[in-house]
C-alpha cells in the first residue's frame, strides 16, 4: 500500500540528477520498491541538456511523493543542498541517479535509528565494476563491515581515525543516513566543489555526531565504471579548491577529535604525501597540453602552496618508496619533482606492455 501523506515524512530522498535520462527510471524503480512507504522524494535537476527533467516530472506526476526541483548546472553539492533546504523529513538519505537501492534500504536504516536514537547509521554497498563500452561486469564485491554501536561523542570520536582509514566512513554519502535536525541546526552543508564535495560533506557532518550505528547489511548497488575519462574529471584546479578543501577540513577534524596517536598522525600524513604527488602528476595530464616550463611552474605553485607548507612540516611519517620525492617536494624543489615524476611515467610506459606479456603467458598455463 503507498502512504501518499507526504506533509511529515519520516525520511526525504534527495537525488541529484544531471543528464541521468538512461538511469533515472531504474533508479526510481528501486525507491518505488521500497517495503517502507514513508518518505519523500526530492528529484534536483541540475541543468540537465538531455531528457532528464521531463523524466523527473513524469515521476512527479505519477506519485504525489515525489517532487521536482529544477536549477542551473551548479555541481551535485549545491543540487544536493537544494534538496536539504526542500525537505520535510526527520531524516534525510542521499541517493545517486544512476545506482540503485535495495528493497529494504529505508525500512531497514529507519528501523536502526529509531531502535539506537543515533545520529548516523552507516551500511555497507554492494559495487560493481563495470566496462564502459561493453557494458560487461568486470568485478564484484562488498564494501563488509562488521556490526558496531557508538552511543555517545566521545566513543565515536575515539574510534573516529580507524573507522575512517579503514573505509567504514568513506566518503561517499549514500551509504549513510543522517538526522535533518543535526544538519540544519550545524549549517552543514556541501560546499561548492565539483569533486570530493561529497566527502567534506561526511566530515562536516561527523564533527557533530554524537552517535553512530554501523551495519553490515550492503544495501546500495553502485555501479561503477573502469577509468575512462579520469583524465578530463581531474584537471589542474582541483589540487586548490578539492585537495585544499579535503585535508583542511580532515586536518581540522582530526584535532577537534584530538586524533594524536601515532595510527592517526601515520595514515594522515601517509596520505597527504601520496596526494602531494597525485597533485603534482596533474601537470602530466595530457588533456593540459602543458609545455615543461608550465609543468614546472604548476609544480612550483603546489609545493608552496600556504596550506601545503602547514601541513609538510608536520610530516613525520613518509611512506615506503616515497623517500625521494618528499625529499625534493618538502625542499620545494620543483624542477627536481618534475624531472622524477617524468622519469616515472617513462618507466612506467615501458614495464606496462611487458606486464601484459607477463599476464598472457601466466593466463595460458
Amino acid at each position: 500500500m503507498i502512504n501518499n501523506q507526504t506533509k511529515n515524512p519520516k525520511i526525504s530522498v534527495v537525488i541529484p540528477v544531471y543528464n541521468a535520462e538512461k538511469d533515472i527510471d531504474r533508479c526510481m524503480q528501486s525507491i518505488y520498491n521500497q517495503t517502507f512507504t514513508d518518505y519523500e522524494v526530492i528529484l534536483v535537476n541540475d541543468g540537465s541538456t538531455d531528457q532528464s527533467l521531463a523524466k523527473c516530472r513524469a515521476h512527479a506526476e505519477k506519485d504525489p511523493r515525489v517532487q521536482v526541483i529544477d536549477q542551473e548546472n551548479q555541481g551535485s553539492g549545491p543540487a544536493r543542498n537544494a534538496g536539504i533546504e526542500a525537505a520535510k523529513g526527520e531524516y534525510i538519505y542521499f541517493c545517486d541517479s544512476d545506482d540503485e537501492i535495495a528493497p529494504n534500504l529505508l525500512e531497514r536504516v529507519y528501523a536502526v535509528a529509531e531502535e539506537t536514537k543515533v545520529d548516523l547509521v552507516v551500511f555497507s554497498v554492494h559495487a560493481k565494476i563495470t566496462d564502459s563500452k561493453t557494458g560487461a561486469v568486470l568485478r564484484e564485491y562488498d564494501t563488509a563491515k562488521e556490526e558496531r554501536l557508538f552511543p555517545d561523542c566521545a566513543s565515536f570520536r575515539q574510534a573516529f581515525s580507524k573507522l575512517y582509514y579503514e573505509g567504514v566512513l568513506f566518503g561517499a554519502p549514500y551509504n549513510k543516513l543522517f538526522r535533518t535536525t543535526v544538519i540544519r541546526q550545524n549549517g552543514v552543508r556541501f560546499p561548492e566543489l565539483r569533486r570530493g564535495q561529497d566527502e567534506v560533506f561526511n566530515m562536516r557532518y561527523y564533527r557533530y555526531t554524537s552517535s553512530c550505528k554501523v551495519i553490515p547489511d550492503a544495501l546500495y548497488l553502485y555501479y561503477q565504471f573502469d577509468n575512462q575519462g579520469r583524465n578530463k574529471k581531474y584537471r589542474l584546479s582541483y589540487f586548490q579548491t578539492t585537495t585544499k578543501t579535503y585535508f583542511q577540513t580532515l586536518s581540522g577534524l582530526l584535532k577537534e577529535f584530538e586524533a594524536d596517536d601515532e595510527y592517526s598522525k601515520r595514515k594522515f600524513q601517509n596520505s597527504f604525501v601520496y596526494s602531494m604527488e597525485s597533485a603534482s602528476l596533474l601537470a602530466f595530464n595530457p588533456v593540459e597540453k602543458l609545455s615543461r616550463k608550465q609543468k614546472i611552474e604548476f609544480i612550483t605553485s603546489v609545493v608552496s602552496a600556504d596550506f601545503v607548507r602547514d601541513i609538510a612540516k608536520e610530516i613525520v611519517f613518509v611512506p615506503e618508496g616515497y623517500e625521494r620525492f618528499w625529499q625534493l617536494f618538502s625542499a620545494q624543489d620543483a624542477v627536481g619533482v618534475y624531472r622524477q615524476l617524468a622519469r616515472n611515467i617513462r618507466v612506467e610506459k615501458i614495464k606496462a606492455p611487458l606486464r601484459k606479456i607477463r599476464d598472457a603467458i601466466i593466463k595460458k598455463k
